[in-house]
């Protein structure tokens, strides 16, 4: 009885030393998934020029089949699950990379999933959908980075997506009155202006256009304009860009036609994020001009 004991333990050590993830479930024992920061080494067969993501360690016993990276790809991104299992579908554009992987025989797509999605929570990542079935699906998200992993039989594929935010479509005089008459405020995207020469950039002069309609349309109405940045850059520099910013546009409206005691100018910088300022997504969501109405004392 010791004698088999001791044979099972040396079995299990030179199992793992073989690097067996499954050796310890052969034996009762809960196999332990890797660090995630760990740095995976090539392995003998792996295709030319390709590595590893860092967001998801690969599965022992597989090696890179192929890779590619693209600068601009749209895909269907499964956000969720229905009620009935049936995956919630959005369609994001970013930047692709992927890594496709051939494993060894014992290597299941179940498996490959079930490892992916324990691997991303210890990371910090969400994981709105899992499917393992045979063909086999994941998807995690953190921050502005989604993982996709897609596993049949002993081949996966895993994707890093840098989601690229479309910006908000430009607003009619008519859907600005609505909002500030809603909730005092409106934020408008896709201004560009020469803060030095005090010009509204010729791409931007559509936008401009709507204001004028909206501050005509409404002679009563009053507004502060508020110019925010992210906060890439020096906040100091984000500061004074942003005051410079709204006093062009302040100008510029002006000279169009509309009374300057109805206006103000103000740069707030990156001091009012309306979003997180981590993600691509949020620095363009801040990257805003908003109206303000002023509320006489």
């Amino acid at each position: 009885m010791i004698f088999a004991e001791n044979s099972s333990a040396s079995i299990r050590l030179l199992m793992v030393a073989l690097g067996c993830n499954f050796a310890a479930s052969l034996y009762g024992q809960a196999a332990k998934p890797a660090p995630v920061s760990a740095a995976v080494t090539a392995v003998k067969g792996d295709a030319a020029g390709c590595v590893d993501s860092t967001a998801l360690p690969r599965m022992q016993g597989c090696r890179i089949d192929n890779c590619e990276t693209k600068d601009y790809e749209r895909r269907d991104v499964p956000v969720g699950k229905e009620l009935n299992g049936d995956p919630v579908i959005e369609s994001m554009e970013g930047e692709l990379k992927a890594v496709m992987y051939e494993c060894a025989e014992t290597v299941s797509a179940s498996q490959i999933v079930q490892r992916g999605a324990n691997l991303l929570k210890l990371s910090g990542y969400k994981v709105p959908y899992v499917n393992t079935d045979a063909e086999a699906e994941l998807s995690a998200q953190l921050k502005d980075t989604w993982i996709l992993v897609e596993a049949i039989a002993k081949y996966y594929t895993l994707y890093e997506f840098k989601v690229i935010p479309p910006e908000p479509e430009p607003l009619e005089a008519k859907e600005m009155a609505e909002a500030i008459e809603k909730t005092g405020h409106v934020a408008l995207y896709g201004l560009e202006y020469d803060a030095a020469r005090m010009n509204v950039m010729p791409e931007s002069e559509s936008i401009m256009d709507e204001v004028l309609k909206l501050l005509k349309g409404h002679p009563e109405l009053k507004v502060r304009i508020e110019v925010n940045t992210d906060n890439t850059g020096l906040t100091a520099t984000n500061h004074v860009i942003s005051r410079q910013r709204a006093s062009t546009l302040v100008a510029w409206l002006v000279a169009h036609g509309i009374d300057k005691s109805r206006l103000a100018a103000a740069g707030n910088g990156e001091s009012k994020p309306i979003a997180d300022i981590d993600t691509a997504k949020g620095r363009m969501l801040n990257r805003r001009v908003d109206l303000v109405k002023i509320i006489p004392k």
